[in-house]
């Protein structure tokens, strides 16, 4: 190859690969922010522990100690995100705030979002751990048993167990007894005109993301307070209530900033 030939030659890989770096810059660039809130509300408005009573669909009055619930798991479309520290996010009444930050999401219109409430078999498998799973959270039965994913406590007048107690610890991940559960969030549920939720570069898209809890007595099963009070190890009833989840949730709101 003469002088000129290899000069060309050189030239031509060097466009390519400028071209190239440019490209993964540019797609590296693509990308923005996504922020869920997670509301937690019963009889349209926010839950308050110890000092608010609610109702349920069978007229039963009730009060909440305790409400909290693990989620994980997170799919925007065929994608999944995942959160920056750890693999499982604890949501509960007591927090001022329930948010989880997702960054470096690519950027797109995505019509399905998803996410599993509940801890995989393998991790409850793997004893106590730390951060969101750590036993100080109040959310681990046993070695044996493995975590409770969803935690209601409160008291009910509808109640026969004593003091009144309500109590729905539910979990379970052994044979027929795995309690976690997809929830598949409808997006189109927010705005009719909103089909799709955007993710748009270098912004943050915040989704609220709402439990209504007056959905949790009466959906593929009835859950009544003056029949099953009290639900606290895995089994055919945690089994039948956490066919319920899955109603629990719905999107209030998407804003992008």
């Amino acid at each position: 190859m003469n002088r000129k030939g290899y000069m060309l030659m050189r030239y031509f890989f060097t466009s390519i690969l400028i071209m190239s770096v440019y490209s993964i810059g540019f797609a590296q660039e693509k990308s923005g922010k996504l922020k869920m809130f997670f509301l937690l509300t019963a009889n349209q408005k926010k839950i308050v522990l110890r000092d608010s009573l609610y109702i349920n669909s069978f007229n039963e009055t009730y009060s909440i100690s305790k409400l909290k619930y693990y989620v994980s798991s997170f799919n925007l479309g065929s994608s999944a995100v995942k959160m920056n520290h750890e693999k499982y996010f604890l949501v509960s009444a007591a927090n001022q705030e329930n948010a989880i930050l997702f960054e470096n999401v690519p950027v797109d219109s995505y019509s399905t979002l998803s996410f599993c409430l509940g801890i995989d078999s393998m991790d409850n498998c793997t004893g106590a751990q730390s951060g969101s799973l750590d036993p100080i959270n109040d959310m681990f039965w046993t070695w044996n048993s493995g975590y409770v994913y969803f935690k209601l406590e409160g008291n009910s007048s509808s109640s026969p167990a004593d003091m009144n107690r309500i109590e729905y610890h539910i979990g379970g991940y052994k044979n027929k007894n795995i309690a976690k559960r997809k929830i598949n969030v409808n997006i189109r549920s927010v705005d009719t005109l909103l089909s799709s939720l955007k993710i748009m570069p270098d912004k943050t898209t915040d989704v609220f993301i709402e439990l209504n809890l007056d959905n949790l007595w009466n959906y593929a099963s009835d859950l009544k307070i003056s029949e099953t009070p009290i639900c606290v190890s895995p089994g055919e009833t945690a089994m039948l209530i956490a066919d319920n989840f899955e109603s629990l949730f719905s999107i209030k709101n998407i804003i992008v900033h």
